[in-house]
């Protein structure tokens, strides 16, 4: 039948007529199947298309949104570092470095509370 359906796709491509293309088939209900499996490709053709269009669209959003974060995030890191730079700090390189040095004098002024809560 693949061959049947590659003589089908020849005959269409070089112009023949459809009277011509019927008479390579020995049935119609071949000729009916062949033509059958060409719509069913040009339909998947355009669905492949589509969905490559899609994804190409959908590609660039995620580019765009990836762009859009890194600039807020580099804004960000101006902030911190400009108020670091207010209090005499070194530039901060990651903001999570902050985050851990905040937690880290809290987690140590609780202990130095408790200390005091005990040896009174």
């Amino acid at each position: 039948m693949l061959e049947k359906f590659i003589q089908y796709c020849h005959s269409k491509h070089e112009g023949l007529s459809d009277y011509y293309i019927t008479q390579i088939y020995n049935n119609m209900q071949e000729l009916l199947y062949v033509q059958f499996l060409e719509v069913e490709l040009q339909t998947q053709l355009k669905l492949n298309e589509s969905l490559e269009q899609k994804l190409s669209q959908d590609s660039q959003i995620l580019h765009n949104i990836i762009d859009m974060e890194t600039r807020k995030t580099q804004k960000l890191q101006n902030r911190i570092n400009h108020v670091m730079s207010l209090f005499g700090c070194q530039q901060v390189v990651n903001p999570n470095d902050i985050i851990e040095a905040l937690t880290g004098d809290i987690d140590q002024s609780l202990c130095d509370d408790e200390v005091c809560h005990e040896s009174v």
